[in-house]
């Protein structure tokens, strides 16, 4: 289940710890890293990745300072672990402060929650891009940029790239937008030259949403593998 994301716990390696991260790995099916201390070769870009840590082992304006950007990401998910006096952490960014006594089940719920969506995204460590689909957002790890995509774009970009071939106009109007086949084909033509302008480095010359003699062909192999 775990195998979507890089799940670390940070913490002193006690007792109390150890069982944690026995506790999940039994529930989650996978491995899970430990780690003495905090410091940035722990996040890693680009990837999906959960933090579980004691909030006793950072201090919240250094978090602040040195790690804020990451939990701006979409692919990371980052548990606070602390005392129910503990306030620091409250009110941050995509992060969940977890209260002792831990109560297992919500935290396993949270980890899953999060692992279903990274399983929603395709997510190659060496792809050119990622896509979210249930947040309809493409990210060009090259050039940084992230585009949003309509409702439309996102649902033609889905059939793209669970089709893997080329097809046809008539095809895409009747699985796309449920049309009959003898519909006009404007609207497709419109929504083909918006996306090439979001994903492609010359719209004009594209390399990933290509036509092929009379089809359309979403290039997936060089866009995400």
């Amino acid at each position: 289940m775990g195998k979507n994301a890089i799940i670390t716990i940070v913490a002193k390696k006690t007792v109390e710890y150890k069982d944690l991260k026995k506790k999940l790995e039994f529930l989650l099916k996978t491995k899970i890293e430990f780690v003495g201390s905090f410091s940035t070769k722990i996040l890693k870009s680009n990837t999906n990745q959960i933090l579980i840590f004691d909030s006793e082992m950072v201090n919240k304006d250094v978090f602040v300072k040195r790690y804020q950007k990451f939990t701006n990401q979409e692919s990371k998910e980052i548990f606070v672990l602390c005392s129910k006096n503990c306030k620091s952490f409250r009110g941050m960014n995509n992060i969940k402060v977890v209260t002792f006594p831990i109560i297992m089940n919500e935290l396993f719920s949270n980890i899953s929650k999060f692992l279903e969506k990274c399983s929603s995204s395709i997510n190659n460590l060496d792809s050119k891009f990622i896509y979210w689909k249930d947040k309809s957002i493409i990210l060009n790890r090259k050039s940084k940029r992230k585009v949003r995509l309509t409702e439309l774009e996102n649902k033609f970009f889905e059939f793209m790239i669970n089709v893997k071939k080329p097809v046809t106009k008539s095809e895409i109007l009747s699985k796309v937008w449920l049309h009959q086949k003898d519909l006009d084909t404007h609207t497709l033509q419109s929504l083909i030259y918006r996306l090439r302008n979001k994903i492609e480095d010359n719209p004009k010359q594209p390399k990933f949403l290509v036509t092929v003699g009379k089809k359309y062909f979403l290039n997936y192999i060089i866009m995400f593998q």
